[in-house]
This record gives C-alpha cells, structure tokens and sequence, in this order.
C-alpha cells in the first residue's frame, strides 16, 4: 500500500479497537513517544497532553462502552510531507455507557481528525481530535428541553407562578452530554 493508503487505514482501525473495547489496540496507534502530544475528545474543553493522560483516557473509556454500532464513513488522507499526514472521517456510534446505565442506549455522531507522522512502525497518530457537529447537536437540545418547556407554558397558561418559577429553574441547570446522545436517535 501507498502511504496515503496506509494513512486512510486509521480512522477504521481506530474505530475497530473502540468497538472491541480493545485499549492496547487504541494505545498502538500512537507514536508514544512523540513530544508534544494531543488528544482531544468532545466531551473535554482541555486536550490531553501527555501519554500517561492518553494512555488513562483510553484504558478508561475502552472499557466503559457497550458499543451497539460504529461507522466510519467519507474519510480523507494525504502526506502533508514524506514524514507527517493526516486523516479525517466522519463517524457516528450507538452505545449503552457502563457507567451511566440510567441513561439507556445513546447515539453520537461527529468528526474525526489524526494528525500522523512516519515512525519505524509504520504511520502513528501524534494529534487526534474529534467534534460534535452542531448542526445534529442543537436540535437535539431543543427535543431534550420541549418536555420541560410544555411544563413552564402549562404552569403559566393555569397561573401557577411557583410552578412556572421552578420550571425556569430547571431550564437554568447545565445540560450534560450523555443526556442529548440518550435522547439522539440513529438513522439506521
């Protein structure tokens, strides 16, 4: 294979080693050697920056998921030169969180980015970095709110200030992550 062969490979051998719940997988495509690093996922606002943090990140969350579905679809590699690449994919995942069971089966769909250089193994990621596109998160948070927004028009229609008051308060609390991708639905 080409090297930009061998780049486009990534995004599909990453999304393996997350569907197998497989760390050493995801751990292997890294050059861990490699200064700096960085990896950010969408669900933090800070990049990790080391291995030791890398390496914890995926020996955490490999294991946490029950993964349902994966896809990785309209991928994108090129040499930027004869020792680094990059590629980038769109991908989506259907899942259940170990850790949340509460939360039942949970969809997301993003963008993903690997940013490579040539090592003596072969092709290894030195940045990797993932989205949420908000075109697919937004709606999602106005389905997740309707519910609660019924409630307020309700509460104010019958003249029930304490209760339209406290359903403004609940309107107020942060919305997490796992409660929109609970709410999303696959297209398959």
């Amino acid at each position: 294979m080409d090297d930009r062969t061998l780049i486009a490979t990534i995004p599909e051998r990453w999304r393996a080693c997350f569907e197998a719940s497989d760390a050493a997988g995801l751990k292997a495509l890294w050059a861990q050697d490699h200064t700096p690093l960085t990896y950010l996922p969408t669900e933090r606002d800070a990049a990790f920056r080391t291995w030791q943090e890398i390496a914890d990140y995926y020996d955490r969350v490999a294991g946490g998921l029950d993964v349902i579905r994966w896809r990785v679809w309209d991928v994108v590699a090129d040499l930027v030169t004869s020792d680094t690449g990059f590629a980038f994919a769109y991908t989506d995942m259907y899942y259940r969180a170990k850790a949340q069971p509460e939360a039942g089966d949970q969809y997301w769909q993003g963008r993903v980015s690997f940013h490579v250089k040539r090592t003596a193994d072969g092709w290894k990621v030195v940045h990797y970095e993932d989205s949420t596109l908000m075109q697919w998160m937004l709606p999602l948070a106005q389905q997740y709110q309707a519910p609660r927004l019924d409630t307020l028009a309700e509460a104010v229609r019958a003249g029930r200030q304490a209760e339209a008051l406290a359903a403004i308060d609940v309107l107020r609390q942060p919305i997490q992550f796992w409660e929109l991708t609970a709410v999303a639905k696959p297209p398959y």
